[in-house]
């Protein structure tokens, strides 16, 4: 899955990690966000954050699927869901949306 804001593309990789990578247009340059051994993917991109899931569990079979917010300003990151199985992050500015379970999130990153 591939996100665009402006001049930066997002995207995860598919090797064993599944990393998540931000390409600037402008500068031609690829930077990779995440270096840890969990599984990234479903990235998406607004403004000045970065969201993704996450299997934060290392028991893959059991799946603990958390939304993640990098922030391209102060290159940090934070776990936003509290529920098990986290999917569809969506980013607008400050504001994310997921769907767990049938339900649907709601949070702003401060």
């Amino acid at each position: 899955m591939f996100g665009v804001y402006g001049d930066k593309i997002i995207w995860t990789t598919e090797n064993p990690n599944s990393d998540v990578f931000l390409y600037n247009i402008t500068n031609n340059k690829t930077v990779q966000i995440t270096f840890d051994a969990n599984e990234q993917w479903g990235a998406d991109i607004s403004n000045e954050y970065i969201v993704w899931i996450e299997n934060r569990d290392t028991d893959t079979a059991r799946g603990n699927y958390d939304i993640v917010a990098y922030g391209l300003k102060n290159s940090s990151g934070i776990v936003l869901s509290n529920t098990k199985y986290a999917y569809s992050p969506a980013v607008y500015n400050n504001e994310v949306v997921w769907e767990s379970g049938g339900d649907i999130y709601y949070t702003e990153i401060r």
